[in-house]
């Protein structure tokens, strides 16, 4: 991986992703749900009978709040960023992914966890962050 430049905002911004990665793959989940049901329930009329026409504008409709959210667009991105990222990672790496962005152990019980070095931590921590940013099209 060339080592190419990446500001330390951004460095921060991927890692903050990293820690919600969990969180937010179900906010997201949560969120399409919640346009289908609307989208569902504004489709019936009063009498519980399904309009006429509403059914495909009520589906256009939620189709595009979803399309046009930013936010949800900025979750899905991230989300396909980072699963992306993780599929470049061998299994230690992943095990270093598992341990300090899901359990959000302290760096010091990972390296006892792992039997790695602190350098070796630091450049596999840099790593994850790098290929996310790769995904997410942020290096310079």
């Amino acid at each position: 991986m060339k080592d190419k430049s990446l500001p330390n905002a951004r460095f921060r911004y991927i890692e903050s992703e990293l820690y919600q990665f969990d969180q937010t793959k179900k906010r997201l989940k949560e969120l399409k749900a919640e346009i289908a049901c609307e989208n569902l329930t504004q489709s019936y009329n009063n009498s519980g009978v399904m309009s006429g026409n509403s059914v495909s504008s009520k589906t256009e409709a939620a189709g595009i709040k979803l399309l046009s959210s930013a936010a949800l667009c900025r979750m899905a991105r991230n989300i396909n960023a980072i699963s992306r990222a993780l599929q470049f990672l061998n299994e230690d790496q992943l095990d270093l992914f598992h341990l300090k962005y899901k359990k959000q152990m302290p760096w010091q019980q990972i390296l006892k966890e792992l039997g790695i070095a602190q350098a070796t931590y630091y450049r596999w921590r840099k790593k994850i962050v790098y290929l996310v940013a790769r995904e997410l099209g942020m290096l310079e």
